[in-house]
């Protein structure tokens, strides 16, 4: 997640958020709390139905604030990368998803939690997806968190 303006290289934690344990990520902590099944179709906020180009697929992750001061998320910068290492930026239809009308509007304070934010990728039906890029600013080298 991006915050806009500067706090230094590291505003947002993704790694201090409770995990829901796989087989080889039960020992360690990921800010990743689930991901949805593709779908060529989702409702929207307003109940409207969008349509992928490919499959939708959301990801739901847990962010802190490690900064000074209050800071915005974004949905911009976050990758969604898949067995080939080929990466998907996030769809622009992500601010329709219920919840990130305030999630991505709403300052975060210093030391306080999002849960949940949703981030949305329109990526080619049977694309194999092996992990997720977060970044916390647009020149930061990001965490890489496998989702397989």
């Amino acid at each position: 997640m991006v915050g806009m303006g500067g706090n230094g290289p590291r505003i947002f934690d993704f790694t201090s958020s409770a995990v829901e344990p796989t087989a080889e990520s039960a020992t360690k902590v990921t800010p990743v709390t689930s991901v949805h099944r593709p779908s060529k179709t989702l409702t929207d906020r307003l109940g409207a139905t969008d349509t992928a180009e490919g499959v939708y697929v959301i990801v739901r992750v847990d962010v802190t604030n490690i900064g000074y001061e209050a800071r915005t998320l974004s949905a911009t910068d976050q990758f969604l990368v898949d067995d080939s290492g080929q990466r998907f930026g996030t769809s622009s239809a992500t601010s329709s998803l219920a919840g990130a009308e305030t999630i991505f509007l709403e300052k975060i304070n210093p030391g306080h939690t999002v849960r949940d934010a949703p981030l949305l990728f329109d990526v080619p039906a049977g694309t194999t997806i092996a992990s997720i890029e977060l970044h916390n600013s647009l020149s930061s080298t990001g965490v890489k968190v496998r989702l397989s």
